[in-house]
């Protein structure tokens, strides 16, 4: 919730600010791009030998480094003589300074990530290049985003033009997935849940035998909204609905209000941990490694890499297992439904800045990501150094950490840049996966017997400036109400009874129209779609 905030921020200071850009507007912005280019593709001598040259690249990191020892650095330094000079920060620090930087003017030359509803506001300012006019140079880029009319209609900004470098994963991460202390289901003579009611029914009965125990933990905070909400077809915000083929306020729709009434049970009963919805990702996972939590939602892999952290701890204890189990379902919706990690990462867009000297340098590295060669040695790194392949599955070499890796003193991310998903451009799916008990076989039954949601089914909608003012108004005046309000009721400080009320301050301050908004952008988008088949 606190980077939606931050990113609706970001909008209006963009919108605020837009008069510091030279050449603002739909067409101020292509003349300006030409001319740009021109200066920019002015290249000496030096340059089209490839003389060396330095580029600036500000990436989000989960740690705060100079990222010297990432391996993309050799690669690009061989293959086009450039010395990337990174400018790393950590999650905030790299948004706030985003949104300084675009009040500035002052870009470099790459910055990763750019979201995509950012990017295409700023881009369509002059603030980035317009990249689908340099296709001649991008060939790689070009087949990637014109694969799919849905995905290249998703990139276009409010003025035609792209400004977002997408990434592309192969591979399928379930997420919000529901993870359950298996051998404590056993324990009590009881079957694994298949919905939320009996979810209550399991908790309550461990409850009783271990009172110490909080039961529901978390680590999403008030975006348990959402990570919940995906099974009950709702969550805090607009999204797609594909069975009623709408955008819906997720608060307007009865899923919501089961959600709700669900967790005022949970929380009544003594199931919900006391700070289930402040606890930080430390908090979370110790509650889970001290045997006092429960049940969870995460990602998939969670159950495994938990489950080997606690049986490191305590040697003596093989019996405790996290378990990944199948989605549960609700009165509401009744189809097992997982969210999945974006295939098409539009939130982990690159950007290019608009004043880049080096612009045909920049666009041919970039480029370059995006073939399958650059794929393999961004996400893993050179075979023998940095991986090892077994039955045509790469691994990492055991000096870098990974689940199968435990002792591993080398951060693959952070350390190196390998499996960063703000640095590499396509993700492949061939990777190890270590095998848990039941794991494997609980994955092939997500693909096959479990509908997959993935972040609106792709779409990725543009809106008009005004929208977007409008937008960004209501929700935010929603957003603090939505889970102010939400959280009285499942703590019982509002009954039940009152929600009623809820719904009508919902549709009085702007509901209804967020999702009028979103239709008329949806109407856009599918024109756009159909005039590229």
């Amino acid at each position: 919730m606190k980077m939606i905030r931050k990113m609706i921020t970001m909008i209006l200071v963009v919108v605020i600010v837009g008069s510091l850009f030279v050449g603002c507007g739909k067409k101020g912005k292509s003349t300006n791009a030409t001319a740009d280019k021109g200066k920019q593709t002015q290249n000496t001598d030096e340059e089209n030998g490839k003389q060396p040259i330095d580029i600036e690249f500000m990436l989000l990191n989960n740690k705060n480094n100079a990222g010297e020892d990432f391996i993309i650095n050799n690669i690009m330094k061989d293959k086009f003589n450039i010395n990337i000079k990174f400018n790393c920060n950590t999650k905030d620090a790299h948004m706030e300074k985003l949104q300084l930087l675009v009040a500035s003017d002052k870009l470099p030359d790459i910055i990763s990530p750019v979201p995509g509803d950012l990017g295409k506001e700023i881009g369509a300012k002059g603030a980035l290049i317009a990249l689908d006019e340099h296709f001649d140079a991008m060939p790689n880029f070009e087949k990637k985003v014109k694969q799919d009319p849905n995905i290249y209609a998703s990139l276009l900004a409010s003025d035609g033009h792209i400004y977002n470098l997408p990434r592309f994963s192969e591979k399928i991460q379930f997420k919000s997935v529901p993870i359950i202390r298996k051998d404590l289901v056993e324990e009590v003579n009881m079957e694994i849940p298949k919905d939320f009611d009996q979810l209550h029914t399991v908790l309550k009965a461990i409850k009783e035998k271990h009172p110490d125990m909080v039961g529901m933990v978390n680590r999403n905070k008030m975006n348990f909204l959402w990570a919940y909400g995906v099974h009950y077809n709702t969550n805090q915000s607009v999204f797609y609905d594909i069975n009623k083929e709408k955008w819906t306020y997720g608060p307007l729709n009865e899923g919501f209000k089961e959600l709700v009434e669900d967790f005022n049970g949970f929380w009544e009963d003594g199931l919900m941990d006391q700070e289930f919805f402040t606890a930080s990702r430390q908090q979370w996972e110790e509650k889970l490694l001290d045997e006092t939590g429960v049940f969870t939602i995460d990602y998939a892999s969670r159950a495994r890499t938990e489950t080997e952290a606690y049986r490191k701890l305590h040697p003596d204890n093989q019996d405790f297992q996290l378990s990944a189990i199948m989605p549960l379902t609700t009165n509401y919706y009744e189809k097992p439904r997982l969210n999945i990690a974006e295939t098409v990462g539009i939130w982990t867009s690159f950007g290019v800045g608009a004043h880049t000297k080096h612009l045909d340098r920049v666009l041919e590295m970039i480029d370059y990501m995006y073939s399958d060669e650059a794929a393999t040695l961004i996400q893993w790194g050179e075979e023998g150094k940095h991986y090892i392949v077994d039955n045509d599955m790469k691994q990492y070499v055991k000096e870098i950490k990974a689940p199968y890796n435990p002792e591993g003193t080398i951060d693959g991310e952070n350390d190196l840049g390998l499996n960063h998903n703000r640095l590499m451009r396509i993700e492949k799916d061939d990777g190890y996966e270590e095998f848990i008990d039941g794991y494997t076989d609980m994955l092939e039954k997500y693909k096959e017997e479990v509908e997959m949601f993935e972040n609106n089914y792709r779409i990725n909608l543009t809106f008009t400036e005004e929208e977007l003012e409008e937008k960004a108004e209501i929700e935010t005046n929603l957003l603090t109400y939505v889970e102010e309000t939400s959280l009285k009721f499942i703590t019982g400080e509002t009954s039940m009874s009152d929600y009623d009320k809820f719904v009508e301050y919902l549709e009085g301050h702007g509901g209804n129209r967020l999702e009028e908004i979103y239709a008329t952008a949806y109407d856009r988008y599918n024109e756009k779609v159909s005039n590229l088949k």
